[in-house]
């Protein structure tokens, strides 16, 4: 009997961060290498259809009385990061927003808009951080080694619009062509300069 397949969901538009879609990411803990993509939703109100794609998987794998310690894919820009050092506001994903990592070991389909056409994106610079997307993805439960949760498979994703950029910076032009304000003069310390060289 063939396995069933877990529910596949568009979701979005969302902001699109750390994108790596062309070429899958190697796993700093050593596992197998996988495609990503970081989904930056508005609000949790936003993420709903997800969280009870999420209930369904989790209560089909475990019944109604889920494991104590489960990971959940879901997670508040304004807490602090899974590895407690910043809050992904640091990361400009913005206050109140809720973000979710899609994954997937092959290679996700891309497509993108132009005009009210769906066409193929192949050019890597075109779909960066800071893009608006949508997604298919699917839910689903796993149980390994030990470690239990609900994780979010990226099956397709559509670029919808172009955004500022991830982690934006001024432009070389701006900045040595005159258009910024110069830097205001720093105040002396007093004593020993420490960093005389």
């Amino acid at each position: 009997m063939a396995k069933e397949r877990n529910p596949r969901l568009i979701v979005g538009p969302f902001v699109g961060h750390f994108v790596r879609v062309f070429e899958p990411e190697e796993n700093r803990l050593g596992g197998e290498p996988k495609y990503s993509l970081t989904m930056v939703f508005p609000n949790e109100e936003s993420v709903a259809a997800l969280k009870q794609a999420a209930k369904t998987v989790a209560v089909a794998k475990w019944g109604a009385t889920l494991p104590a310690k489960m990971s959940s894919p879901f997670h508040s820009s304004d807490a602090a990061t899974a590895n407690g050092s910043v809050p992904a506001t640091d990361w400009g994903f913005g206050k109140g927003t809720v973000y979710i990592k899609a994954r997937s070991k092959f290679k996700p389909g891309l497509a993108k808009l132009e005009g009210e056409n769906v066409v193929e994106l192949i050019n890597p610079g075109e779909l960066y951080g800071g893009c608006t997307c949508k997604a298919e993805v699917s839910m689903f439960a796993y149980d390994t080694a030990g470690n239990k949760g609900v994780s979010c498979q990226l099956e397709n994703v559509l670029k919808i619009a172009d955004g500022e950029g991830e982690f934006a910076r001024k432009s070389a032009v701006s900045v040595f062509g005159g258009t910024d304000a110069p830097a205001e003069t720093a105040s002396e310390p007093t004593g020993d300069d420490p960093f005389d060289v």
